[in-house]
């Protein structure tokens, strides 16, 4: 007899003592997976008559299914069976893994993060302990991750950057740059280094900064309002009062800032932002040399020309890919 008319027969309390010696045998010699399916079945159909059967009796017939397949000898030695087969499955894996993962952090603790701007780019890094550096174009900055820690956080830069250090007393915040190290625990300042220059300087807004020459091996500690130039060819530093040392920050704002400085120097600084000549015509070379202190764009071009103009009551012209300022 097949076992699917056992169980009706037996839900229906049908069974004759032959028919449930021989449900018993089936039952014995079925898989967990044979059992579950035929439950299964069994509950979606719903086939059998339970009128014919009172409360009490569902229940007992329901411990005596309970013991005959889910017995706690059996039950604990599947379960056993089934450790001991995922442990020596899993085990190589883990090793493999663990191996796999620790040789990758190896090699990653070793490579060079390294960001670079392009001319007229501007790019904003948030290093991993949150420090964040705003990069003016034509600058790198790198660091490996390796050397970038709990203990020490070092960087390499070149060009012009606005830090804003996090503060951590134990582990210094230190730049390696062309000829000159800097050295914070915390703080907020704007740096310009360039190897096409002949100067670089150090303009500090918050906290303070230790700027060491490896050049003439000398070391100053500026303090807010300060600013520091190092001549690149002695390796001298000059420290400097000002009242207006964000300007040297002007920059990230998107500003051109000029205090009393010749209307030459002003021409320039717009020519190498825009990356266009800006000439003076006719009478308008007598401004030459004058002192202009003001503030323009440097992300419009026709702003920056207007505000020019409006001061020296001049006209922009463009003509032969260069700006003509003319009476």
């Amino acid at each position: 007899m097949e076992m699917k008319e056992l169980d009706r027969k037996y839900r229906n309390n049908t069974l004759s003592r032959e028919e449930l010696g021989l449900l018993r045998g089936q039952v014995n010699h079925m898989s967990d997976g044979q059992m579950e399916q035929l439950l299964l079945d069994a509950w979606e159909k719903q086939d059998a008559d339970g009128s014919l059967v009172d409360a009490a009796r569902l229940e007992a017939m329901e411990k005596r299914i309970r013991k005959r397949l889910f017995p706690a000898t059996r039950t604990g030695l599947v379960y056993k069976r089934i450790l001991q087969i995922a442990a020596a499955v899993l085990l190589p894996v883990f090793i493999v893994a663990t191996f796999y993962l620790y040789h990758e952090n190896t090699v990653l603790s070793q490579k060079e993060v390294v960001i670079c701007t392009a001319k007229g780019e501007r790019t904003t890094v948030n290093l991993p302990d949150a420090t964040r550096v705003t990069l003016n174009g034509e600058s790198r900055l790198a660091y490996l991750l390796s050397a970038y820690n709990a203990e020490m956080r070092n960087v390499t830069f070149e060009g012009e950057g606005y830090f804003e250090v996090v503060k951590n007393s134990t582990a210094p915040f230190r730049i390696s740059a062309n000829e000159m190290q800097v050295s914070v625990l915390g703080t907020v300042f704007n740096f310009r280094t360039r190897v096409s220059e002949s100067e670089a300087v150090l303009s500090l807004e918050e906290g303070s900064v230790e700027l060491l020459s490896t050049k003439s091996n000398r070391r100053v500690i500026l303090k807010p309002n300060q600013y520091a130039v190092l001549d690149r060819e002695s390796g001298d530093i000059q420290v400097k009062e000002s009242k207006h040392v964000t300007d040297a920050s002007a920059w990230q704002r998107k500003e051109l800032v000029f205090r009393e400085a010749a209307f030459s120097e002003v021409l320039d600084a717009l020519s190498d932002v825009y990356n266009i000549n800006i000439v003076l015509d006719g009478d308008a070379n007598a401004f030459h040399e004058d002192s202009f202190t003001g503030v323009v764009s440097s992300t419009d071009l026709n702003e920056a020309l207007e505000v020019i103009g409006r001061s020296y009551h001049l006209k922009a012209i463009l003509k032969d890919g260069k700006i003509h300022l003319a009476d």
